[in-house]
């Protein structure tokens, strides 16, 4: 009777470690894809309103020197 009852702790507890170590892991894989996902995101928005930006600021001197 004793050692089933500490042979089921023993196993709740590796299950309980196993299930934090699945949680953790899955927690990483989910912010590496959200950082990814943001730096991509960042990236393809900048470069769309650099040539924006670009061409509202240096229109004008096109203009004069035309």
């Amino acid at each position: 009777m004793y050692t089933r009852i500490r042979y089921t702790c023993l196993s709740h507890i590796r299950v309980r470690k196993q299930v934090y170590n699945l949680r953790k892991y899955v927690f990483i894989r989910l912010l590496k894809f959200a950082m990814i996902a943001a730096w991509t995101w960042g990236m393809f928005t900048c470069w769309s309103y650099i040539p924006h930006i670009l061409w509202l600021t240096l229109n004008p001197y096109m203009y004069e020197i035309n």
